[in-house]
């Protein structure tokens, strides 16, 4: 068979294949082998995640309050630490501590902390050691009246909405100041005379006390309230006291007593000396106007 036959055959078979695949189904496209080629390359390639990138059981470190993953350990390094029923130095001691003990506590207060096995302890950094940080320990909080909390008295409630809402201006047109003469230098309590003012020159000043009083004009009483503003400030009881009255505030925790006179002036505000809690502050008070809150 000669060239031209052969073609002339191949053409037929061509036209006959065509036409047997139009009288069917349309046929499912086989992939060419650079096209499976390609496609197995795509899957061999995963796809990363959005959300993360490989998988892992460590858990990311927090930027939270830290929290106590353990028992945190006390040790002792003072000659000895009492032990108390509560923060109020009430009674006696339950317990002392000597230097080398080591006992598990498991919250703060303050600069006190409570042991798992009961009692509260002072610390300071030269007396307690702790195995972990002391503020991963979880805190304890006074309780206080809700917002609003009134005792019935005109006066006193009002003094409390002013103090509560850190008006010091309106306060100080409420309080009772007295006349001292300013000194050049003297002892804590002494008012300092102002420069450029001569010794013994008259001045009207409030009280505000610390660990010593302090007088302040009128002016600078005023600020010291103000900057209350912002703070956490909340009513826990009212007594009555020797010639007139007490508020116990909480500001951020710690107490705040204003002394009002017979007259229901303020008379001075005591912060305490250092941060005192509420409950120290009406310890020996037996009779209340506005009683602590429970808890």
């Amino acid at each position: 068979m000669n060239i031209r036959a052969v073609l002339a055959i191949a053409s037929i078979l061509v036209v006959l294949s065509v036409a047997c695949e139009s009288d069917g189904d349309e046929p499912t496209p086989t992939a060419t082998a650079t096209e499976a080629a390609a496609s197995l390359s795509v899957t061999a390639t995963p796809t990363p995640s959005p959300t993360r990138t490989a998988t892992s059981t460590v858990e990311p470190t927090s930027t939270a309050e830290p929290t106590v993953g353990g028992p945190v350990i006390a040790t002792i390094r003072a000659d000895e630490v009492q032990v108390w029923a509560d923060v109020v130095f009430e009674g006696e001691p339950l317990r002392t501590l000597t230097a080398g003990d080591a006992v598990e506590v498991d919250q703060r207060r303050w600069h006190w902390v409570h042991l798992a096995d009961g009692g509260w302890m002072p610390t300071d950094v030269t007396s307690v050691e702790f195995s972990a940080s002391f503020d991963s320990l979880p805190e304890v909080v006074s309780p206080s009246h809700p917002a609003g909390t009134q005792t019935g008295r005109p006066a006193i409630d009002t003094i409390i909405d002013l103090a509560l809402a850190a008006d010091g201006a309106s306060l100080m047109e409420r309080a009772a100041f007295r006349d001292v003469e300013c000194v050049a230098s003297g002892d804590t309590g002494d008012f300092p005379c102002p420069s450029g003012t001569e010794a013994g020159t008259v001045f009207s000043v409030f009280s505000v006390v610390g660990c010593h009083g302090n007088p302040y004009v009128r002016e600078d009483a005023e600020q010291v309230i103000e900057g209350w503003a912002g703070d956490e400030l909340a009513l826990y009881a009212v007594y009555d006291q020797t010639a007139g009255t007490a508020i116990v505030l909480t500001r951020n925790g710690a107490a705040v007593t204003l002394s009002l006179n017979g007259d229901g002036l303020l008379r001075h505000v005591d912060f305490g000396c250092g941060l005192v809690p509420p409950e120290l502050q009406v310890r020996g008070v037996t009779e209340f106007i506005l009683a602590p809150p429970e808890g």
